[in-house]
């Protein structure tokens, strides 16, 4: 698998090293690249990435319905599995601290220099560990196991903390050995080593105790361990579910439970905080019993959430207040767009009221010169002497006829409908709203 000599620089986590095939399909663990990042001094950077594919591989994995959340979801899904990294990469770090790092990362890969050294030194834990690691990585089990129970054993008076990190690795080949009761005692002994309280240890422990059938035991474990690593719960529950235990499903049912409770009460506390529930949203929206409307897609839209969201509550109420706001927001609009498109209407007939009244006044005002003309063509063909005097009759309908078109014309031109003014009053105040509110309707 590895070339002899060591490579000084890693620019990923190899995928044999990362998702073990103990199962159908391959599965990511922490211990899997523990010691892989400890021998080869593996960047920090690398080391979230196998995280992250690691996490990804167990939390979406293949499910076709997941990976389709993800996709909708993606900034919340990138921000849920940051988080996890981050938490899961700083456990590392600790861990890397206890250990003997710079001793072992001395040892080469070459398995028979190894097997030299063991020869000359047969009480070096640490050489029993790094073989016991090449072996495990190299398919060859019943080797590792040996190895790993020898450098535990070597190390647990000298070395707690490296003890149990070798413990850990007995009861992981043990398992892929299908030595289930010897991993559980393993694991025990690993517990009983532990200097603190470590909580992928911890999660180990409730694997094994659950895989062995010994649910009633595990649960206590497993409750302390969400309690004091809240990060845990959506890994757990990925890993258990699986077993179809009752009793375990019981529980993560009730955790899921709480969540969906406390992401209720923190929408209800953002809905407060929000400017947005100052509103008469039936009167702003334009519809009756829109604050239930809203609350019914609140709910819609927390069951279609998957549990690595509702496990991660601030995450989950966020987005869910934020698409309340967007329903909102998106109402807004819509009933703004209703009203430009009933002031235009408005506004037309508005234009074709003005249009007739400019008519009238032009008309009034050619009547009039009209009526100019003819007097002053009368008092022309008079000084001639002719007498073309001017109807009184019809210099009186025509003055009648431009006073009303004139008067008309000005009432029309200055026409404004109510309806139109009102309209305009209303979509100014829901633009101002929207302002004061630091809404977009568009």
């Amino acid at each position: 698998m590895f070339d002899k000599n060591k490579q000084t620089a890693i620019s990923a986590i190899p995928s044999t090293i990362l998702l073990s095939t103990g199962r159908q399909a391959p599965h990511f663990h922490r211990i899997n690249i523990e010691y892989f990042c400890i021998y080869y001094n593996v960047q920090n950077s690398i080391t979230k990435q196998a995280l992250y594919r690691g996490l990804t591989n167990n939390l979406i994995g293949s499910s076709i319905d997941l990976r389709q959340k993800a996709k909708e979801w993606k900034n919340e899904h990138k921000a849920i599995f940051e988080d996890l990294v981050l938490k899961l990469s700083l456990d590392l770090k600790r861990l890397q601290k206890q250990l003997p790092t710079l001793a072992l990362r001395r040892f080469p890969l070459d398995i028979d220099s190894l097997k030299s050294i063991i020869s000359k030194t047969p009480n070096d834990h640490l050489c029993h560990f790094h073989l016991a690691w090449l072996y495990s990585i190299t398919n060859e089990p019943v080797l590792a196991e040996r190895h790993f129970n020898i450098a535990a054993l070597q190390s647990q008076n000298i070395n707690p903390d490296f003890a149990c990190f070798a413990y850990r690795h007995l009861a992981n080949s043990q398992i892929k050995n299908g030595k289930l009761a010897q991993a559980l005692l393993t694991i025990e002994a690993a517990c009983t080593q532990s200097q603190t309280y470590n909580a992928e240890l911890q999660f180990e422990r409730v694997r094994l105790l659950s895989i062995s059938n010994k649910t009633t035991q595990a649960l206590p474990y497993l409750a302390n361990l969400i309690k004091k690593n809240p990060h845990y719960s959506v890994m757990a529950l990925q890993d258990l579910q699986a077993l179809n235990n009752p009793s375990l499903n019981r529980f993560f049912a009730q955790e899921k439970e709480k969540h969906i409770a406390n992401i209720k009460l923190q929408i209800v506390q953002h809905w407060k905080n929000d400017p947005l529930h100052l509103l008469n949203l039936d009167a702003e929206l334009g519809q009756k019993n829109s604050r239930k409307i809203i609350i019914d897609k609140q709910g819609e839209l927390l069951s279609r959430l998957p549990n690595l969201m509702i496990f991660n509550e601030a995450i989950s109420s966020e987005l869910i207040q934020k698409s309340s706001r967007t329903i909102i927001v998106r109402s807004l609009n819509q009933r703004k767009q209703q009203y430009i498109k009933k002031i235009e209407q408005h506004q037309e007939r508005a234009n074709k009221a003005h249009s007739t009244g400019q008519w009238m006044v032009y008309t009034a005002i050619v009547v009039l010169i009209s009526l100019g003309l003819s007097y002053a063509v009368s008092s022309l063909a008079q000084q001639f002497g002719y007498h073309l005097p001017v109807n009184l009759l019809v210099q009186s309908v025509v003055l009648s006829s431009a006073f009303v078109l004139a008067i008309t014309g000005f009432i029309f031109l200055h026409f404004t409908p109510s309806k139109l003014t009102d309209l305009l009053r209303q979509k100014q105040r829901l633009e101002t709203l929207s302002l004061r509110l630091g809404l977009s309707t568009g």
